[in-house]
């Protein structure tokens, strides 16, 4: 690429030599075509790649490695589901509006809750009331009588879970069968996290140091 530019350029540069009435004229069209064949040559020169020219970082073997290793988790990562689709995910129906009971993340733990009340607030739900996950999976064991949460199991015998009223769930069985239990609210201990703990315990501690000043 470089060889045809220089042959161009001195084709050019005679061109303008002959134009311009010699080539003293033409001293500053020689010098832009110099620039040129330089600026080319280094633009040439950045587009060959020549293997083991520096000292790498990191040595052959481990970077094959890590390539490897980062196929693994892309393969791994495309496995796992994306939809937010969980064991009672559509099956718990609010009994006083109506709209299904969503998985959600808070301060205190993962809990379900009423869609409506979540968006919408009391005033538009004012029966609805969240539900700690863990009390929902200990209701389901103890109306399936098992020792452990067995989705399968759950999935074949409950038709539907009903939340007609506070701190009381419905399930509706496929043999047509009916049973309500109640779940006790956690105690203000059990509803906090370690995080939640050691925040309260810091910001005690402050306090404590400004009386003392």
């Amino acid at each position: 690429m470089k060889e045809n530019i220089c042959t161009a350029a001195g084709v050019i540069g005679g061109f303008f030599a002959a134009l311009l009435g010699g080539w003293d004229s033409a001293l500053i069209t020689l010098v832009l075509f110099m620039a040129i064949d330089f600026t080319t040559g280094l633009i040439a020169a950045s587009m060959i790649q020549v293997e083991d020219a520096h000292p790498a970082i990191i040595d052959k073997e481990t970077f094959l490695r890590v390539q490897e290793i980062m196929q693994e988790h892309q393969r791994f990562a495309a496995k796992i589901p994306t939809t937010g689709v969980y064991p009672f995910s559509g099956m718990i129906k609010c009994g006083c509006c109506g709209k299904s009971y969503r998985r959600k993340t808070t301060v205190t733990g993962i809990v379900w809750i009423c869609n409506t009340y979540n968006k919408k607030g009391k005033r538009f739900c004012p029966t609805a009331k969240q539900i700690p996950e863990e009390k929902l999976i200990a209701a389901c064991c103890e109306v399936l009588n098992t020792a452990s949460f067995d989705e399968e199991v759950f999935h074949s015998k409950v038709e539907q879970i009903i939340i007609p009223k506070p701190n009381n769930i419905r399930f509706l069985f496929s043999d047509g069968l009916e049973r309500t239990v109640t779940w006790q609210d956690r105690s203000r201990s059990e509803s906090w996290t370690p995080e939640m703990r050691a925040r309260t315990g810091q910001q005690t501690r402050e306090r404590s140091k400004k009386c003392r000043k």
